[in-house]
């Protein structure tokens, strides 16, 4: 067996998306939602991607990449994946080593990982690097063959009752000639409450266009946003997959001053009407274990759970990461918030 690690290329999409799709057959993604997250990553974002090649076939690869929402230029998320037909090779680890030589020259502070709790294998993989848990993200699942909008009835009078409306993107877009910067502010706002281990920081207007308004898996009928007069004050939106008839559900939220008073629950259903109006079957979504309150309203609706993801990482400069905790807590190196 000849096993060559390279960098990879744009001929190398399909391939590295096949294997992708091979490791995650639930979790399946398209090619060209990947060239558009590659297309569409800030200047700032430091990222790329090794191949394993197997007699001339890639049979895994390996990824480092940064987070434009909670960024900082010496933390890094890694990630190392090899087809099933290829694994007990050594080729993951041989992908890890090639990675951490790359990164080097970085200095990186901190590496962050995903691992699902019941991947048994990718567990020890990454505990042998040193990678520890630091928090997990319940998954859970919601069928929509099994979600009926009529129990919820009274849940969207009380809201409609505060004088709460919730429209569809679509309707705002006619309506609202700066729909765009509008949604991106209260995006960005409700973003910075989201449970996270690092703090928030801005995704740039015209980013965020690119990434999200531009992307092949962006359904405006599945955008909901909830006003109270003019003022936007909720949203919940759900994004095409690349299993057919799978959505996932975005970011569901809403400014401080409006929470408890059940406008995340009337998103969240009315959202779910209307993809199941739209002929699509399920969606999953992602929720850090503590949360609570967004947990306790997708159990109500019908999501179950399944295995969670391991949010892991390793440290490899802990005074340097101290110090950039410290400077980001008290907003020295913090991006603005709208």
């Amino acid at each position: 067996m000849e096993v060559l690690i390279r960098q990879f290329t744009e001929d190398d999409y399909a391939a590295m998306v096949a294997v992708f799709n091979a490791v995650y057959p639930e979790y399946r993604d398209a090619e060209a939602s990947w060239r558009h997250r590659d297309a569409k990553k800030e200047a700032r974002i430091d990222w790329g991607r090794f191949v394993a090649e197997v007699d001339g076939r890639i049979a895994g690869l390996a990824t480092w990449d940064q987070f434009s929402c909670a960024y900082h230029p010496r933390k890094f998320m890694v990630e190392v994946m090899v087809h099933p037909d290829h694994r007990r090779r050594g080729i993951g680890g041989a992908l890890y080593e090639r990675l951490m030589a790359e990164l080097a020259s970085r200095d990186p502070m901190l590496l962050r990982a995903e691992v699902n709790e019941a991947n048994a294998v990718g567990v020890r993989f990454a505990a042998a690097r040193g990678y520890v848990e630091n928090h997990r993200q319940r998954e859970s699942l919601l069928e929509f063959a099994d979600f009926d909008p009529g129990r919820f009835a009274a849940d969207l009078a009380r809201v409609a009752a505060q004088g709460i409306v919730i429209r569809s993107l679509p309707e705002l877009q006619r309506t609202v000639p700066a729909w765009k910067r509008r949604y991106h502010e209260l995006d960005q706002h409700v973003a910075a409450d989201v449970p996270w281990p690092d703090p928030h920081t801005l995704v740039p207007f015209a980013a965020w266009c690119g990434k999200e308004l531009e992307s092949p898996n962006f359904v405006p009928e599945l955008h909901m946003i909830a006003l109270d007069g003019e003022r936007w004050v909720g949203l919940s939106n759900l994004w095409k997959t690349g299993s057919a008839g799978r959505l996932n559900t975005g970011l569901t939220g809403v400014v401080r001053d409006h929470r408890k008073r059940g406008i995340a629950t009337a998103l969240k259903v009315r959202a779910a009407e209307a993809a199941k109006a739209l002929g699509y079957e399920r969606t999953m979504t992602w929720n850090e274990q503590g949360n609570a309150g967004m947990l306790g309203i997708n159990e109500r609706l019908g999501f179950r759970f399944r295995p969670a993801w391991l949010e892991i990482e390793r440290v490899l400069d802990a005074t340097a990461l101290a110090a950039a905790s410290a400077e980001m807590a008290s907003g020295g190196e913090r991006e603005g918030r709208p």
